[in-house]
């Protein structure tokens, strides 16, 4: 570790602009400096990895809220990425190891020890020239990821964009959201409240990195998504003043589909031998997470998702939007053309699976496909004496539009209703060097690196370059400015959506009525188990 004696002898060196210094309230932090993943007028960002936010969630810390940082008073480098938070991936083989290996590229070192975040600023930033902040949350279906992934790598946005961006890791899956009932309900998603805590500290401690803590704005994909939704429904600080000020959900609907009526961590506690959680405080999280991933129940895989009411989770979030405690901030909802096509792909890859499947009437089983639901499930007939790659078309519409597009619709709808902004988004291209798999479309999670500049420089087409920088600026510029928006007319001027990367814009936006992206919702939504998923 660098001493503060050693620290002080770099200064009016031309070392000194390497190791980018602040202290916050555990102590000082000694950074680095990195180049953007694309080409910059500005060759690099002042860079933290691997901020302690909180203690080891470790032993009797295990499933408990979690507590803040010891103090440090030696200099803390900050220079590596972080472990990710163990990760669950389950379901059929071969489909899991296509999404692990789409996923987890490279495979990231995992422990429980993982609760850190990372801050990523331009190298003018201070307390004197103030930046607009950028909370990120990670997706993964509350089960894996981590901000430690390639494609969070912060560095264009603060360098092109002009923004602090911060990201962090939370706990997930049964380490992160356990149904325990000798826990109260406050205490059942650790992964929830890691979540706050982390905003918490940024809130708190951005100013010393040059951000302004009066103009963070949250936004996250996926399961991240869903997560800043439960910030809007259940806003942390005092009421009317939570730390942020602006929210972009990019396609923000977690996949609970028919959660099944069970308690998975009854069963990993009772295939570990122990009868308490105290007991399972003292197994080794290697014992913990080998049940989860290849544990299952009713020959389904082991799942482990939010406890609702908690005070951080509420599975229908139209209640807070009618009592007016939803947060009164400027919304940002969006999804991807072709969001369900990853989903139809694991089903196509397991084929032997589904060669009896695609012989039977409309009955479809959601679980081996999307890892939700004991039960079968009466969809449509997706299938039924069709070729494989209509069945494949046919269970990538509907996976985009039961999930995604259809819930999106009708929250932004309903949001714009009761007295928010709300702007809508769809991102549709394709890009070779993004497609993993035939017909994938933009898939869920293609925007990543459009989002965050971190597409594989070397082999981006022109469209990409293009499309990406201007979705980097319209992110950016939301969070300097959402009253303002992000360049379109909001839901509550107008129907329409910006439609990013289509054929008549390949570099920008086209604005299309949102009745054009969301056909088929009112008829797939006439059963009353799929509405519900909009809330």
């Amino acid at each position: 570790m660098l001493t503060l004696l050693g620290l002080l002898g770099l200064v009016g060196t031309a070392a000194a602009t390497t190791t980018p210094t602040v202290t916050v309230s555990s102590g000082p932090v000694v950074g680095t400096i990195s180049p953007p993943n694309v080409p910059s007028g500005n060759p690099y960002a002042n860079v933290w990895l691997g901020i302690p936010y909180a203690k080891p969630p470790v032993g009797e810390l295990r499933w408990r809220p979690p507590e803040e940082p010891e103090s440090w008073k030696e200099p803390l480098l900050a220079q590596k990425l972080p472990n990710a938070c163990h990760q669950q991936f389950t379901g059929a083989k071969p489909g899991r190891d296509f999404l692990e290996a789409l996923i987890n590229n490279p495979p990231l070192e995992e422990n429980e020890d993982c609760l850190y975040l990372n801050v990523y600023a331009p190298a003018d930033a201070s307390s004197d020239n103030k930046k607009a902040v950028m909370f990120y949350i990670h997706g993964g279906n509350l089960q894996t990821g981590s901000a430690s992934a390639a494609n969070y790598n912060g560095t264009s946005l603060a360098v092109n964009h002009d923004v602090i961006l911060v990201t962090i890791n939370y706990r997930t899956n049964i380490l992160g959201f356990i149904e325990a009932s000798s826990l109260d309900k406050k205490d059942r998603n650790p992964g929830f409240v890691d979540q706050r805590l982390a905003l918490n500290w940024t809130y708190d401690n951005i100013e010393q990195f040059g951000g302004d803590r009066n103009r963070i704005t949250i936004f996250g994909e996926s399961a991240g998504g869903y997560s800043v939704k439960q910030l809007l429904a259940n806003p942390p600080g005092p009421p009317g003043q939570p730390p942020f000020r602006a929210a972009i959900l990019q396609s923000q609907q977690a996949m609970f589909l028919g959660k099944a009526l069970r308690n998975d961590y009854v069963v990993v506690r009772e295939r570990l031998g122990c009868r308490t959680l105290e007991c399972m405080r003292g197994k080794s999280a290697a014992d913990i997470m080998e049940l989860a991933n290849n544990g299952t129940y009713l020959n389904t895989s082991l799942f482990f998702a939010p406890t609702s009411g908690s005070g951080n989770s509420l599975n229908d979030v139209r209640p807070p939007l009618r009592k007016g405690t939803f947060a009164d901030v400027p919304v940002m909802y969006g999804t991807n053309k072709n969001e369900g096509s990853i989903f139809a792909h694991v089903r196509r890859l397991n084929t032997a699976k589904e060669a009896e499947k695609r012989a039977l009437p409309p009955q479809q089983v959601l679980v081996d496909d999307v890892q939700s639901s004991d039960a079968e499930t009466n969809v449509l007939p997706l299938c039924s004496n069709l070729s494989e790659r209509s069945c494949f078309l046919n269970w990538s519409k509907w996976m985009t539009g039961v999930p995604f597009t259809c819930p999106t619709s009708k929250l932004a709808e309903f949001t714009a209703n009761h007295s928010r902004k709300v702007w809508r988004y769809r991102y549709s291209p394709e890009f070779p060097n993004l497609t993993p798999y035939d017909d994938a479309g933009a898939y869920h999670g293609a925007e990543l690196p459009q989002v965050f500049g971190t597409y594989n420089a070397a082999t981006a087409t022109e469209n990409q370059i293009a499309l990406s920088a201007f979705m980097q600026k319209t992110w950016t510029d939301f969070a300097k400015d959402p009253e303002n928006g992000p360049g379109w007319p909001s839901l509550n001027e107008d129907s329409k959506l910006a439609d990013f990367g289509n054929d008549e814009n390949p570099q920008g936006i086209t604005l299309i009525e949102a009745k054009d992206a969301d056909e088929d919702c009112d008829s797939w939504f006439l059963e009353s188990e799929l509405y519900d998923l909009a809330w």
